[in-house]
C-alpha cells in the first residue's frame, strides 16, 4: 500500500552463475555489491530448479508484474546479470471513474479499436499545443515523478516524432513550453507488456565485440575453464499500466463543471508517445509509444 505522496520505485540487481562452470572474481562480486547492491547466487544450471529460482527472483522484484525473464537456459550460458525495475504511484489528480467512456482509438494503419478513454476537465495540468506536436504532463502524488504524453500532428507518427525529438527539444518542452491552464483531456487506459531481445540493438551501438565468442574479453567477470566468456543474449521485459488512479487501481472523484468558454482539448485517440520521468534528476523511468491501448 502506498503512503500518500510517496512513489514506490525499486531497482533490483542480481547475478546468477553456474558454480560448476565459472568462478566469478571477488573484485567483480564486491563491485556489483557495493555500487549496485546486487545479490549474488551460485546455482547449478543443469538442475531444473535453477530456471525457477531466477524467474522467482524476477517475479518478486517486480511485485509479480513480470513472472519470468526467460523460458530456458541454453547449454552455453554460465552466468546471468539481471536488472529489475518496478514503479508504482497514484496520480496527483485522479481521473473520475464515472467519466471513463468507450471511445474510438485510431491505429496507425487507420483501423479503429474501441478503447476505455479517461476524461478530465482540469485547470491544474501543464500542457503544450504546437505546430510540431502537443503534450500534457500528468503529475503523480509524489511530485518527483510525472508522466508526459506527446501527440504527433495528424500528418505524422510516433516514430517520426521520436526521430525528430532531440534531447534539447525534449528538455525545452519540460523547462519552457509546458504551461498550466484549463484543458479538456481525453486519454486511454492502457497496459503494456513488452519483451525484446536487445542483442542487435546493442551491437548497432558499438558492442559487437562483447557478443563475439572468439574476440570478447569479459575476463574481469571470472574464470571459466571451458573457454572464453562472451554475451550470448540480453533480454528485456517491460510492464506498465495506466488507469484512473495512477499506476494501478481505481479512484472516485467528482467532475468539475465550468461555464466559461470551451477550453483547449487534447484527445489522445491515436498513436502517441509517453515519457515517465523523475523531475529532479531528469532520469527516464519508462518511455515508449501507444499504438493500440486495447492490446489487440
Amino acid at each position: 500500500e502506498l503512503n500518500k505522496g510517496d512513489a514506490l520505485l525499486s531497482l533490483s540487481n542480481a547475478v546468477f552463475w553456474d558454480k560448476s562452470r565459472i568462478t566469478p572474481h571477488d573484485d567483480f562480486l564486491d563491485y556489483i555489491s557495493s555500487f549496485f547492491t546486487a545479490g549474488a547466487f551460485d546455482l547449478t544450471f543443469k538442475d531444473p530448479n535453477a530456471l525457477d529460482v531466477i524467474n522467482a527472483w524476477v517475479n518478486t522484484s517486480t511485485q509479480g508484474r513480470i513472472e519470468k525473464i526467460m523460458e530456458e537456459i541454453s547449454p552455453e550460458e554460465v552466468l546471468f546479470i539481471i536488472n529489475a525495475l518496478y514503479f508504482k504511484d497514484d496520480w496527483k489528480y485522479p481521473f473520475p471513474i464515472e467519466a471513463t467512456q468507450l471511445r474510438d482509438f485510431t491505429r496507425s494503419d487507420g483501423s479503429i479499436v474501441p478503447t476505455d478513454m479517461m476524461h478530465q476537465d482540469i485547470s491544474t495540468l501543464r500542457f503544450y499545443q504546437g505546430s510540431d506536436f502537443s503534450a500534457v504532463e500528468l503529475p503523480f502524488a509524489d511530485s518527483s515523478y510525472t508522466l508526459t504524453l506527446l501527440l504527433p500532428t495528424a500528418s505524422s507518427s510516433p516514430d517520426e516524432l521520436v526521430a525528430e525529438l532531440s534531447a534539447t527539444r525534449l528538455q525545452s518542452l519540460f523547462d519552457k513550453d509546458l504551461k498550466q491552464g484549463r484543458i479538456l483531456l481525453n486519454m486511454p487506459k492502457f497496459q503494456i507488456e513488452y519483451k525484446l531481445l536487445l542483442n542487435d540493438v546493442l551491437k548497432s551501438m558499438g558492442m559487437q565485440l562483447a557478443f563475439d565468442p572468439n574476440r570478447a574479453n569479459l575476463s574481469k567477470l571470472g574464470s571459466a575453464p571451458e573457454g572464453n566468456l562472451y554475451i550470448s543474449r540480453v533480454n528485456h521485459k517491460t510492464y506498465l499500466k495506466v488507469d484512473e488512479k495512477g499506476a494501478e487501481g481505481a479512484a472516485v472523484t467528482s467532475i468539475g463543471v465550468g461555464v466559461t468558454s470551451l477550453p483547449p482539448q487534447l484527445n489522445f485517440d491515436r498513436p502517441h508517445v509517453f515519457v515517465l520521468r523523475n523531475q529532479g534528476t531528469g532520469s527516464l523511468i519508462f518511455a515508449g509509444k501507444i499504438e493500440d491501448p486495447s492490446g489487440s
